[in-house]
């Protein structure tokens, strides 16, 4: 697992080439094949993360959602949990998974934690 901080302002939790929000708790990794799954606590709310170049993005129906790292990222929700699907670049691992918490578009921790994630430097 790679940790390294991505800009002198701030320490923050870097996970190869995005990173989680300050106030984020990594608090599991696990490496089944060539991909890594990652669960995060952030505001109450767990999160989990996959990282990888073929994502499981079957749930609900799909809208377009902006996020920090990507402007054409993708949320689907299916009762009361979400995905966000991000494309993180053209190299492998290509595509950042998130899933967690999301009623509804308008009050989605899902969307507020994805809205927090940053590229590294």
């Amino acid at each position: 697992m790679l940790l390294s901080a991505c800009s002198a302002e701030e320490p923050k939790t870097c996970l190869g080439d995005f990173c989680l929000p300050n106030d984020a708790e990594l608090i599991g990794h696990q490496q089944p094949a060539d991909f890594d799954l990652y669960q995060v606590d952030w505001q109450g709310a767990r999160f989990g993360i996959y990282v990888g170049d073929f994502p499981d993005f079957r749930i609900g129906s799909g809208v377009k959602r902006a996020v920090t790292i990507d402007a054409d990222a993708e949320l689907k929700i299916d009762d009361t949990q979400g995905q966000i699907l991000a494309q993180l670049g053209a190299r492998s691992p290509r595509y950042l998974l998130i899933i967690g918490p999301c009623i509804a578009i308008e009050s989605c921790a899902l969307a507020k934690f994805a809205d927090a994630i940053q590229k590294a430097q």
